[in-house]
C-alpha cells in the first residue's frame, strides 16, 4: 500500500498527503481487487459513492 500512498505523496512533494496522521489530509480512495474507484472521501465529504460522483466540480 505505501507504493501508492506515502512513497507516491513523497515522490510529488505533497507534505500533507500520503499517511494517516493527526494534522494531515485525510483523502480516502476505496477499492476492491478491480481496482475500480467505489468511494472517495476528501476534505472530510463523500465525493463518489458505489461508482457514482456525487459532488461535482473539483474532483469529478
Amino acid at each position: 500500500m505505501r507504493l501508492v500512498t506515502a512513497n507516491t505523496a513523497e515522490a510529488l512533494k505533497l507534505k500533507n498527503k500520503g499517511v494517516i496522521a493527526e494534522g494531515l489530509d485525510a483523502d480516502y480512495i476505496l477499492s476492491k481487487d478491480t481496482f475500480e474507484i467505489e468511494h472517495v472521501i476528501a476534505k472530510g465529504q463523500h465525493m463518489i459513492e458505489n461508482k457514482v460522483v456525487i459532488v461535482k466540480g473539483t474532483f469529478e
